[in-house]
């Protein structure tokens, strides 16, 4: 009875678990890189979007400068969803996500100067980009902003 033959190929419980306990402090170490990872590509994400949305703004008013006339350009704006703050004499549209456009106009001889901003959120917390052109715009009338 006193013949036992040991078997090696195998690992103990106490090997196991070791090795386990090893791999979680590993896995422990690296946590915050991934959080920072995750973090960075939101913001990335949310950079991209405004990104984006004012491009497609300023496509949007160069499509308007071919083919509306200047003194309608309010009209059109409005008509579009944009509503005007008079204080700050700009076009103001608000986004579902938690974006705001504004779009200011200032006659510059006889060109028109659009200033694009994309806010992230709608109390304008942050400037998230900024887009200017100078467009010559169909049948320009002398107003001196719209």
């Amino acid at each position: 009875m006193g013949n036992f033959s040991k078997n090696n190929k195998g690992l103990t419980l106490v090997e196991i678990l070791v090795s386990i306990a090893l791999l979680g402090i590993i896995a422990i170490a690296f946590l915050p890189l991934f959080q920072l990872s995750a973090i960075a590509l939101n913001r990335t994400e949310h950079k991209l979007e405004a990104t984006y949305t004012g491009k497609d703004t300023m496509e949007l008013m160069y499509n308007l400068s071919l083919n509306t006339n200047y003194n309608d350009l309010e009209e059109e704006l409005i008509s579009r969803g944009y509503y005007k703050d008079e204080i700050n004499n700009v076009f103001i549209y608000e986004i579902a996500d938690d974006k705001r456009i504004e779009l200011r106009f200032t006659n510059e001889g006889d060109l028109v100067r659009v200033v694009t901003k994309v806010y992230s959120e709608i109390n304008r917390s942050e400037l998230e980009t900024k887009y200017e052109a100078y467009y010559t715009w169909a049948n320009k009338g002398n107003s001196n902003e719209g």
